[in-house]
This record gives C-alpha cells, structure tokens and sequence, in this order.
C-alpha cells in the first residue's frame, strides 16, 4: 500500500480523534472511530435523448485535487513528485453478467491484484504466457471471474482462458465497460477516458487523453512548456503554487501541459526568464485530445468554491459502434456502480457503490431504506436543453471497499455455507446480506483490523496535529 494513501485516512482520524491515531488489534471498533470519513454521498442525475446518455455528479470534497504528477529540480537534479488527482469512475455492464449485478464491482477485485497486501509479485507476472508474455504486464488488475477458467467464480488470477474464448466473450458483450473521469489527465481537454474489464483492465482503442513524457534526472524532463504559444509566457509553472493547491493554480489557469503546449527542455531557456530551478515544476504527463474509441466519453468537471463539492458532467453516445463499448439500449437494463475518489487517494482508498439497476425506459429496483437501487434515465428530446434543475437527482452511499474481494466473499470463514451456494447461484446480492452499505463498511474495518493489514510498527509519526495546532503530520510507511 502506497505512503500517500495511508497518510489521507490517518489524516482525517487525528483531525477528528484530537490526538490519537486508531489502529485495534482486536474485532471492536472504537467509539470515536470516523466512519463517516469511510463513505461518501454521491448525487447522480441521468438523461437520454435519441442519439446520447448522460450522467452528471456532485459530491464533497474540501480539499480538492486537480493537480497530478510534476518534475521538479531537487539536490542538483530532477525527480518525479507530486499529488494524485481526483477521480470518478463509472462501470456497468449488461444484468445477465454473473456476479455483477448481485456484488457490483466486488466481483472485479481479486486476491493478488495491484494494491492488496498480497499482491502477486512482478516477475510472477511477467513470466505468465499471457498476461505477461503476450500482454507485456507486471501486475494483476480488474478482471471478471468468468475470464478464468472452471466455475465462473472460482477467478484463479492465473488460470486466465484461451484466446479465442476472451475474444468470443468481448464479441458477445461479456465484460465490463469503465469510465474513468481524471481532475488532471483528462477533464482539461473535456474527456474521460476509457477502458473495458474483461481478463484485465484494458484500455480502450484508440489515443487516450494523456501520455507520460521521460525524465533523465541529469538532464531533465524531455518537454517544457513554448512560450512561442500565444497562451504561454513562462517555461515552468511556479512550483510554490502547485503546493498551494486550490490557493495556487485555479482550474481557470493553464496547470497542465497540452500537446500543444510543448517544446523540447532546455535549461538555459529557463534561466533566460529568471526563473530559479528550485521553484520550478513541470507536468509529467501530456494532454492530447483523445480519438478513437478511447475518446467517446466527453466531460465537463469543476470543483465549486461555495458548496466544496465536484461536479462533473459525463455524456457519450448510446451506441459507439465500437466493440470495446457496451451500448445502451431502450429496452434493457444494466447494472451500473460508482466510485469517487477525492482528497488525493486512489488504491483501495477511494469509495465505491453497490451495484444499482440502470435503465434508460425499463422500471427500476425502488429505493429502500434511505438507500438508491435503482436509476432510470430520464428522456428529453432531440431539440430539448438539457437543464440538471429538471432532472431528479439519486443520493447514492458509496463507502470505503477496503481489501474485500470476489474470493473473501466466497470464503465459508465469511458467510455461510448456504449463503456461498447463493451466491455461487447467483441468487443472492450484497443488498440481502448486507442492507446498509455504512453498517457493512464497519465489518470491513473490523475484519481490516483483526487481520492485521496495517501493521502499527510500519507507521511512523514524526509531528502531530492536534485540532488546529500549527505542527504538522507526516506519516512514513517503511
């Protein structure tokens, strides 16, 4: 698990606690425990019209992150730093796929995967003959249990089927559609990008919205920004105020670095405008506009100063016509989930939701309890406006994941046996064995704290915060 990630959370609970950071070593969670820092209310609209769906969402966050990875110049030579941006993530696939539609993307999350503590190691992958060999990765991502072989559930991460069996599963529709709305790496050029889960977690065809240019610690970053460019008048953004996050660069102000924007680096540039290389910084990654079927998501995000809240509006055409799109259709209905990330986390630290029946015309599962289960699109016309103050609009409980995964939910030691052929039967979803997502993120943290995944000895606190004090908090994890 990353430091950055680790530190988030323990942040808000010494915020909240005064004084103490809470890691149980038994099965009780403490009174003052910050459950509410585990889930997130999602405000989600939904319309159509003849040729495009569209999604648009609101949810807090008072500390915004638009900004994403930087060079800077530190000790005589240039590192990589920087923060993690805010995401979204939408993924919905058709309600006849096994799983989905009762556990949502719990089915997708696997023993061994990226960011669990049991992760397979690099060169175990890098010697499978297809995730590793044929697909050239080193590291185990989303993927749906019935690209493995045996039972659909058993989802051994390398028993991954023949080829042409995927290939027939993605003809047929049989994965997931993701859309992943990025504060930096996508929303400045309008987009979200794409990708589709089926035996891994693939982008989609086509130019994404953003690449990685390379850094050479000696001499620097490949690209900086062209002041020849009518919108550019430095080299360098001003690394002080990328520190200073929505107090430094405004989402009004150029914070990313275009394709469009770039020219070969070149220190003596730099100090031609008198800029110390201390205070420089600039973006790691750059921004194209995407094409192809990885530029079918447009976007349109920005954070609210007045209510601290994101919104973020996605839209894309019912149909693509692209294999790698699951297209929506009047008539059906679809399983959908949702996950916000905010306050710089990714990993497991970002929240998800149940799974929640879609529906462009079709009825739709009631909302119980309080809780959302179901969203139908709402209809406007081909010459109407779409106007959100019309549109009624879904609160939807997303909480914490934690290191739950498809095989933990099939486990006897966590439900009963009974239970596990339910569900193995796809009989059974996480709305019966568990109503209310924030009293089940409780069992995720006291089943998180019995088994010991974050072990007190690898956190180390240098200087503590107490309730508006002036010292500051950092975290190390070894």
């Amino acid at each position: 698990m990353e430091m950055r990630k680790i530190t988030v959370v323990l942040v808000s609970i010494v915020l909240l606690l005064g004084v103490s950071i809470v890691v149980a070593q038994d099965g009780d969670i403490p009174e003052d425990f910050p459950l509410d820092e585990l889930s997130v209310d999602l405000e989600v609209q939904s319309a159509y019209n003849d040729t495009h769906v569209f999604f648009n969402f609101r949810w807090e966050t008072e500390e915004p992150y638009w900004h994403h990875d930087y060079f800077v110049y530190e000790d005589g030579e240039w590192a990589r730093d920087g923060f993690t941006e805010d995401r979204l993530r939408i993924m919905f696939g058709h309600e006849d796929l096994k799983g989905y539609g009762n556990f949502g993307g719990w089915i997708t999350a696997h023993e061994g995967m990226r960011g669990f503590e049991n992760e397979i190691p690099p060169e175990e992958v890098e010697e499978h003959p297809w995730l590793g060999e044929e697909l050239g990765q080193d590291d185990v991502r989303k993927y749906i249990p019935q690209s493995r072989e045996g039972e659909w559930w058993e989802a051994e991460w390398d028993e991954v089927r023949p080829e042409d069996e995927l290939k027939q599963m993605k003809e047929d529709g049989e994965f997931l559609d993701l859309w992943t709305w990025r504060a930096h790496r996508s929303n400045p050029v309008n987009a979200a990008t794409d990708h589709y889960v089926l035996e891994y977690r693939h982008d989609d065809d086509g130019e994404d919205s953003y690449s990685s240019q390379d850094m050479d610690p000696s001499d620097g970053p490949q690209y900086m920004f062209d002041t020849d460019h009518e919108d550019i008048d430095k080299p360098v953004l001003e690394r002080e105020k990328i520190e200073a996050l929505k107090d430094g660069y405004s989402q009004d102000e150029i914070y990313y670095l275009l394709e469009e924007y770039i020219t070969e680096f070149d220190e003596e540039v730099i100090e031609e405008y008198d800029i110390d290389l201390e205070d420089a910084a600039i973006p790691r990654r750059v921004l194209t506009e995407p094409s192809g079927s990885a530029g079918v998501v447009e976007s349109d995000g920005h954070w609210d100063e007045d209510t601290e809240e994101w919104n973020v509006e996605l839209s894309r055409e019912l149909d693509t016509g692209y294999e790698d799109d699951i297209p929506f259709e009047e008539g059906e209905t679809y399983t959908i989930g949702f996950s916000p990330g905010k306050s710089e986390v990714s990993g497991r630290w970002h929240h998800t939701s149940y799974p929640i029946e879609f529906s462009l015309d079709q009825e739709v599962s009631e909302k119980e309890n309080g809780e959302t289960r179901g969203i139908q699109a709402e209809y406007i016309g081909e010459e109407e406006e779409l106007d959100w103050d019309e549109i009624e609009t879904h609160k939807v409980t997303c909480i914490y994941p934690g290191h739950i995964t498809w095989q933990w939910i099939i486990d006897e030691d966590h439900a009963p046996p009974s239970m596990i052929e339910d569900i193995k039967n796809d009989e059974i979803s996480k709305w019966d064995l568990h109503p209310d997502p924030k009293e089940f993120v409780k069992d995720i943290v006291r089943w998180e704290q019995e088994e010991g995944i974050y072990d007190p000895e690898d956190i180390v606190v240098h200087e503590l915060k107490v309730n508006g004090e002036s010292e500051e908090l950092t975290i190390e994890k070894d």
